[in-house]
C-alpha cells in the first residue's frame, strides 16, 4: 500500500512539473485550462493540437478556391480575437467549399472544439478522417475532444493508437499521462516522464 501511495505522490510531483514547462513553453492542448500567454495570437497558435497546424497555416492545397483561402484564414483572426462563432462559421465554409480537404474538416473540428461546441467538433474530424483515415493530426484532435468532454475511455483509445504512430509526440504523452492520474498512476508516470523528456 505505501509503495501505491509513493507511485502516486511522484505521479503528482511530475504532473506539477509537467504543468510548469507546459506554461513555458506554451500549451498546445486544454482538458480545463485556459492557455496564459498574454497575445492572443500566440494563444490561438499554442492552442493547436499535436500535428494540427495553427488556423492561419492551414493547409489548402492546389486547386482550392480563393474563397477557401479566404475563409481559411477568416479561423485564425476569429480565433484571434477569442471570436468561436465567427472562427467556427469561417471553418465550416470553408469544409463545406472544398468537402474533399481533410484538413478543412479538422479546422471545423478544431475551431469547434476551441468554441465548446463538441458535437460539431467531432463530426469535423470524423469527417476529415473519412478522407484521410491514418492522419495523427485527425486522431489527436478527436482524443482531444474526447477529453475535453469528460469521455476519457474514448480519448484513452484514440491516444494509444495515436502513440502506436506516433510515440515521441509529447503533447500526446503528456494528455494521456494527465488523463491517466486518476487510474492509473504507475501509467500516468511513465507517460509524463517520457512527455517531460521529448518537451522543447
Amino acid at each position: 500500500m505505501r509503495g501505491n501511495q509513493t507511485s502516486i505522490a511522484i505521479a503528482v510531483l511530475v504532473a506539477v512539473a509537467v504543468a510548469i514547462a507546459r506554461s513555458a513553453a506554451g500549451q498546445t492542448f486544454e482538458v480545463n485550462q485556459p492557455s496564459s500567454s498574454s497575445s492572443a495570437a500566440a494563444r490561438a497558435k499554442k492552442k493547436a493540437g499535436p500535428g494540427e497546424r495553427s488556423p492561419g497555416e492551414s493547409a489548402i492545397g492546389w486547386g482550392s478556391s480563393i474563397e477557401t483561402a479566404r475563409e481559411a484564414r477568416a479561423v485564425g483572426e476569429a480565433l484571434a480575437r477569442n471570436d468561436y462563432r465567427s472562427a467556427i462559421a469561417s471553418a465550416t465554409r470553408a469544409a463545406h467549399s472544398a468537402p474533399g480537404n481533410a484538413d478543412m474538416w479538422f479546422l471545423v473540428g478544431y475551431a469547434a472544439r476551441l468554441g465548446n461546441d463538441y458535437a460539431l467538433s467531432l463530426d469535423g474530424y470524423r469527417r476529415g478522417l473519412l478522407l484521410k483515415p491514418s492522419s495523427i493530426a485527425g486522431l489527436s484532435g478527436e482524443a482531444q475532444t474526447y477529453a475535453k468532454m469528460g469521455r476519457v475511455a474514448q480519448a484513452e483509445d484514440l491516444l494509444k493508437k495515436v502513440l502506436e504512430r506516433n510515440p515521441s509526440s509529447a503533447t500526446d504523452l503528456e494528455l494521456a499521462g494527465e488523463l491517466a492520474l486518476a487510474t492509473k498512476p504507475e501509467v500516468a508516470l511513465d507517460l509524463l516522464k517520457r512527455s517531460v523528456a521529448l518537451a522543447p
